[in-house]
């Protein structure tokens, strides 16, 4: 109940077997004074069958290495040394059965309460009713115990060992002080029932019995009648003992917030100790986070139709919930990773890990949805009649995706994995299509720059949750194929794959976008080898990291200590992407990526920095000496891996051959060079990603987040006034071309 696995209404049930269960107890200690030659009956006696039991367990233990073998083998073992505790216990208490003074303790009341305050104390000093018990029937041998004097005390015994359940609910959640409340309720309300009855039927009838002595075997009847009776007396009233519970700890202001979060009371600390029972419970919860998230997002594709402040709030509510998930799931997993796991157990708790944050990014892509349906609203616009076609076609493709990722992921279908990499290939084509006619709808006039830049977003918003379902499909496929690499697997499927080329074919069919122009789908572009990653890093242990993390994604890693030894390999095979730290023996990264930038073999190879250098001017300075991302130590490797694939990304979307020019200012994507008016501009890699951007959406405002996440990439942490601080550069080395860069106030730039 503590952890929130089970509610007080199904504790109850279980708290009345409890109840019965203990009762045999007695009855295995009653045997102790069973007499008789033959060997079988000895064998019945707990001083006899409990070694026995012991050595089985020993054995059961000792040659199971784990699983139901060692279960059983410690539950004999438990059971024995509970046995002989008794055992020890009751014969412990025997010579005081020769005591008078102290029989007469429990004899002397001839009031039954003063019986029962007895027994209550007796059991709560001891804080076991089998044990006190156990006690009764060593003593019950003297013979001065009759039926009026024990039944009373047995009440009471009941009673007593409701202090253990109290004593254990101090510290523990209301809902688990409610259930030891219950356990009180249940032997209070039993006791005086039976008692009432019992005495009643006794001053009426007049049993014969009464002044009759009462044996271990008797007191052991007793005990199992009135349990008996309780739980048939209360079970119609499971109701009515949790009114009564919550009647005595009323529900809280606080618990009455905290409701949602009793969900997560399933993730306790405890249950790390069984990290099979752990990982099954974070499952549990990942799958009501997914099916959060397509809720979420499919919440903000409709207020694009029909968006009000109400709709926005529940998104955004909705969000809320699906981070706080992310919180208490990757805490967990986290903590969980560092337990002794086995090898599955590991890979389950790496994919969750994965997963959970891809889902928790659907969630946030659905609030930026639903904050552009919310613009749209605010200013009365609205698409042309074609756009709300193609957004529509689109919006259905993302929504047969989130179907296919959550029912993979809910399920853990490997088959149901394998089709979420087409539709995200068509997705992908999808957007560039969509942003291409809309930049002709906006040129013919037919389209305003403030929809332009709405319609931009959510579509951008749209193709990145189809790239987070990708990454969490090619996580299911990980784990149930632990040889295979996310990059080797997307690299094979789109290499010669004609069952995959089919798949994409037919869902080109089922969301053409229309028949005014010919869809044109790119085919993946085919790789012909692995790429190639250069880390220039003087402390091996980091290097060593960075290199077994992207050798296990599929790349193909050279390490050098030092600048100048990076140069001389480069000359003899051209890396796919630098990793670059800043302080390094003799030349400092700086140096080095100045250098890279400067030479004209060299200077379109993306670089990120990964140093431990954290402080903004630090960022600033590599980023504007053409570093393309920036990573401070200590980091995580599944983050590296991420900015190493998206820069990679970002470099094969930039044309080779586009020649644009705009005004006085010529750009040559295969030479990358930029003229301005017929003499040479020298720019850094990523003022050439900027220009090139600004150029390709020549008259349209494009804001400074846009630009940050388009050029710098959307991982990136750094501030808008970086883009400002380029643009500055920018117009300064372009001359008389940077007066073709517009700021438009309170919103970004454009180039007219």
């Amino acid at each position: 109940v503590n952890s929130g696995i089970m509610k007080l209404s199904q504790a109850i049930g279980i708290i009345m077997g409890a109840n019965v269960g203990t009762t045999a107890t007695s009855w295995i200690l009653s045997l102790t004074g069973i007499e008789g030659e033959s060997v079988w009956i000895r064998l019945l006696k707990p001083s006899s069958f409990s070694p026995v039991l012991a050595a089985v367990g020993i054995i059961l233990y000792l040659s199971g290495k784990q699983g139901r073998k060692r279960d059983l083998g410690e539950i004999f073992l438990g059971f024995s040394v509970l046995m002989f505790g008794m055992e020890t216990m009751s014969g412990a208490v025997k010579p005081l059965a020769d005591v008078p003074e102290f029989t007469g303790i429990l004899t002397m009341f001839q009031n039954p309460l003063l019986g029962v305050f007895v027994g209550a104390v007796l059991t709560a000093v001891i804080q076991s009713s089998s044990a006190s018990v156990g006690i009764l029937q060593a003593l019950s041998v003297t013979g001065a115990f009759t039926y009026g004097s024990v039944i009373p005390i047995i009440m009471g015994q009941n009673i007593g060992t409701c202090v253990t359940a109290m004593l254990s609910a101090i510290g523990t959640s209301k809902s688990a002080k409610r259930a030891a409340f219950v356990h009180l309720y249940f032997n209070l309300i039993g006791s005086a029932v039976f008692m009432a009855l019992y005495f009643g039927l006794d001053a009426v009838i007049g049993f014969e019995f009464s002044d009759q002595t009462a044996g271990a075997a008797s007191i052991a009847l007793i005990h199992s009648i009135f349990n008996l009776f309780t739980t048939f007396l209360l079970l119609p009233f499971i109701r009515g003992l949790e009114k009564m519970a919550y009647l005595t700890i009323p529900v809280s202001e606080e618990e009455k917030t905290s409701e949602e979060d009793l969900e997560f009371q399933i993730l306790d600390d405890r249950f790390l100790k069984t990290p099979g029972f752990a990982i099954e419970q974070c499952r549990s919860l990942a799958n009501k986070m997914a099916k959060l998230s397509k809720e979420c997002f499919l919440m903000a594709i409709g207020s694009l139709e029909e968006c009000s402040k109400e709709r926005l709030e529940e998104v955004i509510a909705l969000e809320n919930r699906i981070d706080v998930y992310q919180d208490k799931l990757g805490n967990y997993l986290t903590k969980l990773s560092g337990s002794n796991l086995a090898y599955h157990d590991s890979q389950n708790v790496s994919t969750l890990l994965h997963c959970i944050t891809d889902l928790e990014r659907i969630s946030d892509h659905a609030v930026n949805v639903a904050e552009a349906a919310r613009e749209m609203n605010r200013r009365k616009l609205s698409f042309s009649k074609k756009a709300v076609e193609e957004m529509g076609i689109y919006g259905n493709a993302v929504e047969e995706i989130l179907d296919r990722t959550v029912g993979a992921f809910t399920c853990g279908s490997e088959r149901e994995a394998l089709t979420v990499e087409p539709l995200e290939e068509v997705i992908d084509e999808l957007n560039k299509e969509i942003k291409k006619r809309h930049i002709k709808r906006l040129r013919k006039g037919k389209c305003t720059i403030e929809l332009g830049l709405l319609l931009s977003d959510i579509a951008t918003s749209y193709e990145r949750v189809a790239d987070h379902c990708s990454n969490i499909a090619v996580c299911l496929i990980q784990e149930q194929d632990t040889e295979l690499e996310a990059h080797s697997y997307v690299t094979h499927l789109k290499e010669e794959n004609l069952s995959f080329e089919r798949q994409v074919e037919l869902l080109q069919a089922e969301y053409s976008l229309g028949k005014n122009k010919k869809q044109s789908f790119k085919k993946y572009p085919r790789e012909e080898h692995m790429a190639t990653i250069y880390i220039v890093e003087d402390d091996v242990n980091i290097r060593e990291i960075e290199r077994y993390a992207l050798k296990n994604s599929g790349f193909e890693v050279e390490e050098f200590d030092r600048g100048d030894r990076m140069f001389s390999a480069a000359r003899k095979k051209m890396p796919s992407l630098v990793i670059l730290d800043i302080m390094l023996p003799e030349e400092d990264g700086l140096t080095v990526l100045a250098k890279l930038r400067a030479d004209p073999d060299m200077k379109q190879i993306p670089v990120l920095m990964v140093t431990a250098k954290s402080t903004e001017i630090d960022k600033v300075k590599g980023l504007d000496l053409g570093a393309d991302d920036y990573m401070t130590k200590p980091f995580g490797v599944m983050e590296l891996i991420s900015r190493v694939k998206a820069l990679l990304r970002r470099i094969e979307r930039i044309p080779g051959t586009e020649q644009i020019c705009c005004g006085c200012i010529a750009l040559d994507g295969q030479r990358h060079t930029v003229t301005v008016s017929g003499k040479t501009c020298e720019l850094t890699f990523k003022e050439f990603e900027l220009l090139h951007y600004l150029m390709l959406n020549e008259g349209i405002v494009l804001s400074r987040d846009k630009i940050m996440n388009q050029v710098w990439g959307f991982d990136y942490e750094g501030e808008s006034r970086t883009v400002d601080m380029h643009i500055k550069t920018l117009r300064q080395k372009l001359g008389d071309g940077g007066a073709l860069i517009k700021t438009v106030r309170n919103v970004g730039y454009r180039l007219v």
